[in-house]
Formats: structure tokens, C-alpha cells, sequence
């Protein structure tokens, strides 16, 4: 996803181990569960450090990890991994939009590569350097930002991801 691209090149890397590992571990009778759940919600927004026009990279985010059906709940998230894991599954997509995004990637790659450059066009561009926290951010958001992130906060609540 641009914007994201350490945090991806992370969960690829983790995807590539979690395939290499299941193949090695097969004849012993060792199951591996490579998981990709999309975007959670979390709250982890409110703990995250944002770059660049931190303001706008901060709305975007913030706002995008707390919409139902783009992101997924925890809880949500657990109870399929639990029920993945006990029928023995390999793979485990959760998101709607993560299994859409897999299965174009794999399907018809320039496409979904044009669209994702599509996508970063839109997002903010490079601005200042340093950073801010969500939580410094947050409280300078006004009301319907802050209803749109309510989830958000309730996950960070639940979770202990609140800011201090």
C-alpha cells in the first residue's frame, strides 16, 4: 500500500517465512497458519508517529482503520484465527478488502499496480520533516472526525493501546 511500504515490505517478508516454514514443517506434521487480516482496528492510530503533512496522513489513516468492512475488529480477527487454526487451514485472509486486494494483485498485477499508484496520487504528498504522534493529533480533529473514529478509541480503550 503506499504510504506504508516499511510496514508492508514487513508483512511480505513475514508471509514469505510463515510459506517457507510450512513447507519445511509439513513432513513432521507441523502446521503453519500464515495469517493476513488487513487493516485491524486496533486504535494503534492513536499510538502511531505520522510524517510528511503529519496532519493529513494522520486523518486519512485514522479515518480509514476505523471503517467497518475496510477494517476488521480484533475480536473478529481472533475468533477467525482460532477457527482457522483448528481446522488446520494454511492460509487465512481476513479483510474484505485484503482478500479483493490479493486476488488482483495475483490476477491482474499492472492493474492493481495502476490503481494502488492511483491511490497514492490522492493521499498526501511529502511535506516537512519531522513527525507527531496520534494522540497529539487527535484532539485538534473536530466532532465528526472524532465520530467517525469512535470504534477507534473504543478498540484502543479495550486493547490498552490508549495513549497514556
Amino acid at each position: 500500500m503506499p504510504h506504508l511500504i516499511p510496514y508492508s515490505c514487513a508483512k511480505f517478508a513475514l508471509v514469505g517465512f510463515s510459506n517457507g516454514l510450512a513447507a519445511e514443517l509439513q513432513s513432521r506434521n507441523i502446521d503453519v497458519l500464515t495469517v493476513c487480516p488487513g487493516l485491524m482496528r486496533t486504535g494503534s492510530y492513536l499510538r502511531a508517529e505520522f510524517k510528511g503533512k503529519v496532519e493529513n496522513e494522520f486523518g486519512w489513516f485514522s479515518v480509514l482503520g476505523n471503517i467497518p468492512g475496510f477494517s476488521v475488529a480484533a475480536d473478529y480477527a481472533a475468533r477467525q484465527i482460532r477457527d482457522a487454526a483448528q481446522r488446520r487451514k494454511h492460509s487465512l485472509i481476513i479483510s474484505l478488502p485484503a482478500k479483493i486486494l490479493i486476488a488482483a494483485d495475483a490476477i491482474v498485477p499492472e492493474l492493481t499496480q495502476t490503481i494502488l499508484g492511483t491511490v497514492n496520487s490522492v493521499l498526501p504528498g511529502p511535506g516537512p520533516k519531522g513527525s507527531a504522534s496520534g494522540e497529539s493529533m487527535n484532539p485538534k480533529f473536530g466532532r465528526l472526525f472524532q465520530m467517525l473514529t469512535t470504534l477507534g478509541r473504543q478498540a484502543a480503550r479495550k486493547l490498552n493501546e490508549s495513549p497514556a
